[in-house]
């Protein structure tokens, strides 16, 4: 969430080439497979809601291979960026 905060970069592949699952693995959690859903919105609560509502982010929050799920908010000037990680 910060990489994404201080860059304005929307990637799921960080500036040097890492994806989410590589970069998981750097920080010692093991993950056969790892999706990212990433909003800017202007509350927690309203951006946490859009994803609900999006077609594709549901889809993967209600994947049965992916169990686990992380969260990650930053206050931004144009709001609050979540980042939401599902993994298996």
């Amino acid at each position: 969430a910060m990489e994404v905060a201080e860059t304005g970069r929307f990637s799921e592949v960080s500036q040097n080439g890492e994806d989410v699952a590589e970069r998981l693995d750097a920080a010692g959690v093991r993950v056969s497979a790892a999706e990212t859903v990433v909003v800017l919105a202007p509350s927690v609560r309203s951006g946490h809601e859009a994803l609900t509502l999006n077609d594709a982010a549901r889809e993967e929050m209600n994947d049965r291979n992916l169990r686990r799920a992380g969260v990650a908010t930053v206050k931004v000037p144009l709001g609050m960026l979540l980042v939401e990680i599902y993994t298996s």
